[in-house]
């Protein structure tokens, strides 16, 4: 079993004594995880604490605002995993690889890959704050099942071309006001050359924020003014089993995120309704480093998977 870290603050943030002692009050363990990592892909850090009733939303935001990763909170309440998942102070609704790293520590905490107990039947509801998602074992591997809206096609704005070059072929949106827009393009290129306009997404193409234009038959706006995160992703064929992603949410300062599992779960859905069969095997082409992640479909849920590597420092 891996060891708990002894400091979980980065060394790049200093704390006094008083605040590191009154920050780190219900903290019981800390673990350092790589999430979505593979050969040639840096996947994407995150702490995993797992802390008991005393410690507080606010107390979870504090000490998430001294690490320079995201931070997942765990605490087993009855037959359910509560995770909170912050970064840099601020609550994370969806975070998929802080909710994959969270569901890893607890099972081998627990001795589930070593003897002591059979994981074959072993699911555990996790309460993430979004209607709950499921820890279970699946194709012989430890899955974050999560539930993911039905996507939407919409047209493209009339200034597309100003969004990204060269443009994407579909676009659709999925989830609320607060979730995913999906810009898509097909075979015959690499999503990771794809140059994003940031200054454009995020304002509008003078700087200036342009909430009021919109396309007239989806009523968006032609920036992406509003809270919608980005994934852009590509197939190569509607008949292959893999897909590749990026993220990004301008409006949040997310300039490209290395390795995300909410972008990858909801890329499934978007794909799977397209005609593509799981399971898939996913590539984040993303600056960073990026990552490998594995999804799949099962029961009208999308599995969300890959290689997590748990320590301490």
């Amino acid at each position: 079993m891996p060891r708990p870290e002894t400091n979980p603050f980065p060394p790049s943030h200093h704390m006094s004594h008083g605040e590191r002692k009154d920050s780190l009050v219900g903290i019981e363990s800390c673990y350092s995880t790589s999430v979505f990592s593979g050969e040639g892909f840096a996947g994407n850090p995150c702490q995993c604490f797992l802390i008991n009733s005393e410690v507080t939303d606010a107390q979870c935001a504090d000490i998430s605002s001294y690490s320079e990763f995201t931070c997942s909170f765990l605490r087993r309440v009855g037959n359910a995993l509560r995770v909170r998942c912050y970064k840099a102070g601020v609550r994370i609704a969806f975070c998929g690889h802080g909710l994959v790293a969270a569901i890893h520590v607890w099972a081998q905490r627990q001795g589930l890959w070593q003897g002591e107990h059979s994981f074959g039947n072993y699911s555990l509801h996790v309460d993430d704050g979004r209607g709950g998602s499921l820890a279970q074992w699946h194709r012989q591997r430890l899955w974050l099942s999560v539930a993911i809206e039905p996507c939407r096609d919409l047209s493209m704005p009339y200034d597309i071309d100003q969004w990204f070059d060269p443009a994407p072929e579909l676009m659709a949106h999925c989830g609320g006001d607060s979730d995913y827009r999906i810009f898509a393009w097909g075979g015959g290129m690499d999503i990771a050359t794809v140059a994003i306009n940031l200054e454009w997404l995020s304002s509008g193409g003078d700087g200036s924020d342009r909430p009021d234009l919109h396309t007239q038959e989806n009523n968006i706006p032609t920036q992406n003014s509003g809270k919608r995160a980005m994934i852009l992703t590509q197939a190569e064929r509607i008949d292959a089993h893999q897909f590749t992603l990026r993220y990004l949410a301008p409006q949040y300062d997310v300039r490209e995120d290395p390795a995300t599992g909410s972008a990858a779960a909801v890329a499934t859905r978007f794909w799977f309704e397209r005609g593509m069969k799981p399971p898939f095997y996913v590539e984040q082409r993303s600056p960073g480093g990026g990552g490998l992640i594995l999804t799949d479909i099962c029961a009208d849920r999308v599995l969300i998977s890959g290689t997590v590597i748990v320590r301490g420092t």
